[in-house]
């Protein structure tokens, strides 16, 4: 109330006037909200878990490379680029309504799909197969691997496979084999066929066809190779079988007749067209 009190000498009349202030308690936004801290690259989209009393009617930002919805805060994983982001949720200050504003920040990640590639080599005589990352697009360390054969079993957890020891433990299959191989890191998985051609690693230098049950034959068991041809230290072919060949070769000609002692090379053409070359040693 704004008062003044009458004045004669002044010639002022005296008046009041009262006013009416309604205080309004400021308004704090709610902004807390958060996503899961990584995502793989080509999931569903993701969407803001919001706190309780949560204060709707912001907008939500990030970068460029993240596809978001400025109103909802969903990110179009699938299309977003692999990266780190903050994405910021803002409410701007209002005086009419009293509203003081405010925001909250969250740090995610879009991981790049899992690139890797499967090669095999041989290891003491052991043919193996092993998984590699590429490009770094994984730790190759800290990811996980399930290795299935063609029935679906679970036949290996780690990075490589021993595939002479799955070839004994398993004499029955033939090759070619089908192996996949699950890989995973963090929420990313890649999943990997690979076929097996050939498990041989060093073919015998030399044998000893005198019947004592040892080291008779050449022996190409399980390697599923597609032909083996035998020439004589002269270029000359002595012997020669097509697909299927297991240890048919004891040291003789196509007539079966016997071979000499001495230096052979021989010729393999795996299952997956590659060759192998060398020499072999007749010794009775």
């Amino acid at each position: 109330m704004y008062t003044i009190t009458a004045d004669a000498t002044q010639c002022i009349d005296g008046g009041t006037f009262t006013a009416t202030i309604e205080l309004v308690a400021g308004v704090t936004p709610v902004t807390t909200f958060s996503y899961e801290e990584s995502y793989c690259n080509g999931s569903a989209n993701a969407f803001p878990d919001t706190v309780a009393d949560f204060t709707a009617g912001g907008t939500f930002t990030s970068t460029t490379g993240l596809v978001i919805n400025a109103t909802t805060g969903e990110i179009n994983v699938a299309n977003s680029t692999p990266g780190t982001y903050t994405v910021v949720y803002t409410i701007e200050a209002d005086a009419d309504t009293c509203n003081a504003g405010g925001s909250h920040s969250f740090t995610l990640t879009i991981a790049g799909g899992l690139e890797a590639e499967v090669s095999q080599e041989c290891r003491d005589n052991n043919s193996w197969v092993f998984v590699t990352a590429v490009n770094g697009s994984f730790d190759a360390e800290a990811a996980s691997y399930v290795w299935k054969d063609e029935s679906g079993a679970t036949v290996g957890t780690d990075a490589g496979l021993n595939l002479t020891a799955y070839a004994v433990a398993n004499a029955s299959e033939e090759l070619p084999l089908t192996f996949t191989v699950t890989i995973t890191s963090g929420d990313c998985s890649s999943e990997i066929m690979y076929e097996i051609y050939n498990i041989m690693c060093d073919v015998q230098r030399g044998i000893s066809p005198n019947g004592d049950g040892m080291n008779d034959n050449l022996d190409l068991t399980g390697t599923g190779v597609k032909s083996v041809v035998i020439f004589n230290r002269y270029g000359k072919k002595v012997f020669e079988h097509g697909l299927g060949y297991t240890p048919q070769w004891h040291g003789q000609d196509n007539s079966g007749n016997e071979l000499p002692d001495g230096t052979y090379f021989y010729s393999i053409e795996n299952g997956d067209g590659s060759n192998k070359t060398g020499w072999i040693y007749i010794n009775k």
